[in-house]
C-alpha cells in the first residue's frame, strides 16, 4: 500500500505545473497552461524566455518587458554578445500581468538563431531596440546556466511531445 501510494504522489508531482528547476540565473519549468519554457529574469524584472508549444510543435523566443506595444508592430533589435552580434526582428505579441507588473511580449524572430547564438556563448547577451524618442532601450540577460537550462527544455519538450502524441482515447474539442 506504501508503494502504492508513493506511487501516486510522484505522478500527482509530475502533473504539477508549479515545479521547476533552476541552472544557474536560468530556469526550465512548465506553465499553469502545460506550456515547457526555460527563461532567466535580469535585475529590472524584464524577462527572456523560450518556450514550447505542444499543439503545433514548435518554440518561440520571447522577450518580455515594460515597454508597451500594440497590434501588428514590430521593431529591428540588435542583439549582442561576447560572440558577436546580429540582427532580429521583434513583434509585437500583446500583454500579460505577472504580480503587479504589466508586461509586453515580444516574440524574435529566427528562434534557430537565437537557440545557436545563446548556447554558444557565456556572459551577457545585450538587446537594444530603438524608440520612437530616437533613444534605445537596452535590455541585458546572464547567459549563466543557458545552454544546461536550453538543453534540459529540449528533453523535457521530446518527452511531454512523444507523451502528447501517444495519448489515445477520446477528446472533445
Amino acid at each position: 500500500m506504501k508503494t502504492l501510494i508513493f506511487a501516486l504522489f510522484i505522478l500527482v508531482s509530475q502533473q504539477s505545473h508549479a515545479q521547476y528547476k533552476r541552472f544557474n540565473d536560468w530556469q526550465i519549468g512548465v506553465t499553469d497552461e502545460g506550456i515547457p519554457y526555460a527563461s532567466t529574469i535580469n535585475r529590472t524584472g524584464d524577462m527572456l524566455m523560450k518556450k514550447c508549444d505542444l499543439k503545433d510543435m514548435t518554440c518561440t523566443w520571447i522577450k518580455g518587458v515594460v515597454i508597451p506595444c500594440t497590434g501588428n508592430d514590430s521593431a529591428p533589435a540588435l542583439f549582442n554578445s561576447p560572440s558577436g552580434a546580429d540582427m532580429h526582428k521583434l513583434y509585437c505579441m500583446g500583454s500579460f500581468q505577472n504580480e503587479s507588473r504589466t508586461y509586453y511580449r515580444y516574440g524574435i524572430g529566427d528562434p534557430d538563431a537565437i537557440d545557436s547564438l545563446v548556447k554558444s556563448t557565456s556572459g551577457i547577451l545585450g538587446i537594444a531596440v530603438p524608440l520612437e524618442s530616437g533613444q534605445f532601450n537596452v535590455t541585458r540577460f546572464s547567459l549563466f546556466g543557458a545552454k544546461q537550462a536550453l538543453d534540459a527544455l529540449d528533453e523535457l519538450f521530446r518527452v511531454m511531445a512523444k507523451k502528447t502524441l501517444n495519448q489515445t482515447g477520446s477528446q472533445r474539442m
